[in-house]
């Protein structure tokens, strides 16, 4: 996977939209882009809408991607 401006490209050849290459988890594990659009959630979401889009290997991808992200920071802070 990786980011490409406002793109994120899986290894699969799933393209996703993500505002300035932002991508957000929120407590309930729905996963976010940019800063307000829902690109996966695990369920609905308050209009009942289910944006389950991602497959299994996609949803795998993307947590490796982000634990990297996240360790590359922590290492970082002084």
């Amino acid at each position: 996977m990786k980011i490409v401006k406002d793109e994120i490209l899986f290894t699969t050849g799933t393209v996703k939209n993500a505002n300035k290459g932002i991508i957000g988890l929120s407590p309930d594990l729905c996963v976010y882009e940019g800063y307000d659009g829902p690109f996966h959630q695990p369920h609905e979401d308050y209009m009942g809408d289910a944006y389950d889009e991602l497959s299994v290997t996609e949803q795998i991808e993307l947590a490796e991607y982000m634990i990297k992200s996240w360790e590359e920071f922590k290492s970082k802070v002084k």
